[in-house]
């Protein structure tokens, strides 16, 4: 009985020893392969800040002319299809100015209160920022072009990259004599999407009379490693 129970000691001992490298051999018995694709869309929404601005020796005065003139702006907004939910008027700014005459001197401060928009009928831009310069405007960097579905055209490209990598993994397969079998890992690898501004002057007096009619398509991009174990 003592001698049975030894050899059955001995051998759940070599099993387990012997585990590992089971375990390691199918571990290697997998391939990795990168899968991309592509897809074409035209943007359809422009994301622009516009600044309203002015510099005097008095906060107040300026407050009420930068605000005046923002207000105006924010109440046209709806004449271009722009409701309160797709522009946001920013907390204002107060930039003191000084000079040096053996001391520093305050000579009076900038006053800015910026407005963020999203346009979502982009044949509307002229007229949009003719109004803006009509309320004494200047814009914020270059105007952003955007997908309202850009998160939908993103998922289609990674569906179609996995379908790429996997046709990929097939071939690679088949020539080394083997087959694929299930997923074991699939990682996302693009790197991160950035919207793609306009090239264009940044300030709105060199800009007004710019038509975004024909904005062209942009590229959505998404690569992906998949890891399939092998038969």
């Amino acid at each position: 009985m003592l001698r049975s129970r030894r050899q059955l000691a001995i051998l759940v001992g070599a099993v387990l020893l012997s585990s590992p490298a089971i375990a390691g051999e199918a571990a290697r018995r997998t391939i990795a392969v990168h899968g991309s694709a592509e897809l074409r869309a035209a943007p359809d929404i422009l994301r622009l800040v516009v600044v309203f601005r002015a510099e005097g020796p008095a906060v107040e005065a300026l407050r009420r002319d930068v605000d005046n003139r923002a207000r105006r702006f924010t109440d046209s907004l709806d004449r271009f299809g722009i409701d309160s939910k797709h522009y946001s008027a920013l907390q204002p700014t107060v930039e003191p100015q000084y000079v040096w005459d053996k001391k520093r001197k305050l000579t009076g401060f900038i006053y800015r209160r910026q407005v963020q928009i999203e346009l979502n009928k982009i044949d509307h831009y002229g007229d949009l920022i003719d109004q803006a310069l009509k309320l004494g405007a200047e814009m914020s960097g270059a105007p952003v072009m955007d997908f309202s579905d850009r998160e939908a055209l993103e998922v289609r490209a990674l569906e179609a990259a996995v379908v790429a990598a996997r046709a990929k993994a097939q071939r690679l397969a088949a020539a080394a004599g083997a087959s694929l079998g299930p997923v074991q890992e699939i990682v996302e690898t693009s790197a991160t999407p950035v919207p793609r501004p306009m090239m264009m002057a940044t300030r709105m007096a060199e800009t007004a009379d710019v038509a975004v009619e024909h904005v062209g398509e942009q590229t959505i991009r998404r690569t992906v490693q998949v890891r399939f174990a092998l038969r």
